[in-house]
């Protein structure tokens, strides 16, 4: 649909693109919401861009806009708690 708005030669302002990205970004309704407290509403003109960056940040590599941005890191780091070669059980 946006693609189709842009061949006519319409401009959508970014917020209503930002918003078009939740909508289809495939989230459930709370993580809308946590993705919507990250962003900045005074800053109308980059609410796009702040879209992008909140739904990566808590939503990771798995999320729609992951391959829109090139530095993307993942939210969460996994790593092992407690290594098994560097400790020694309790007995």
């Amino acid at each position: 649909m946006v693609y189709h708005i842009m061949k006519k030669g319409m401009i959508l302002p970014p917020e209503v693109f930002a918003f078009k990205l939740l909508k289809r970004a495939k989230i459930t309704n709370d993580e809308r919401l946590l993705v919507l407290t990250g962003m900045d509403y005074s800053k109308r003109n980059t609410l796009f861009e702040q879209a992008k960056k909140s739904l990566t940040k808590f939503k990771g590599e798995s999320s729609a806009c992951a391959g829109m941005t090139q530095n993307t890191q993942p939210a969460v780091k996994l790593e092992t708690a407690f290594p098994a070669e560097t400790h020694s059980p309790l007995y």
